[in-house]
């Protein structure tokens, strides 16, 4: 695969499902296995929000860039996503930014063109614990 990947991706619940395949398909091309288990959570969660909180069309871009691996999903949507106390309450819901955060080296979203891209880096130098802790990204 290229050294980067583009897709659009309907406002679908198995979006996210699709966008995890493409990113673990991707990082084991270009040689970012290590960042794969985490690329998989991160994309998860960033999809997941475009899919329940945006506005389609959506798209997945998965760039290298200097040291790293940028994950951006661009959506039409133009609020720009809030991080939610995890311990306010008992909703399953609103936990998604907050493993992003505790899992990218950086994330954040901006304004686009077109409405928004929220995006997370992944640096290539992951923790020896993340490797030696982590399952086969591909199970």
């Amino acid at each position: 695969m290229a050294p980067s990947l583009n897709v659009a991706l309907p406002r679908s619940p198995t979006s996210p499902r699709r966008a995890r395949r493409l990113t673990l398909d991707w990082l084991l091309d270009v040689g970012s296995a290590d960042a794969g288990h985490i690329g998989a959570l991160v994309v998860t969660e960033l999809v997941t929000n475009a899919v329940v909180h945006g506005d389609a069309p959506i798209s997945l871009e998965l760039a290298r860039i200097s040291g790293a691996v940028r994950i951006s999903v661009f959506d039409a949507g133009t609020q720009l996503p809030q991080r939610r106390d995890p311990n306010r309450g008992m909703n399953a819901g609103g936990r998604g930014l907050e493993i992003v955060d505790r899992l990218a080296s950086r994330w954040g979203s901006e304004p686009s063109a077109a409405g928004k891209v929220t995006w997370a880096e992944i640096d290539d130098a992951v923790p020896e614990a993340w490797r030696m802790a982590a399952p086969d990204p591909r199970v």
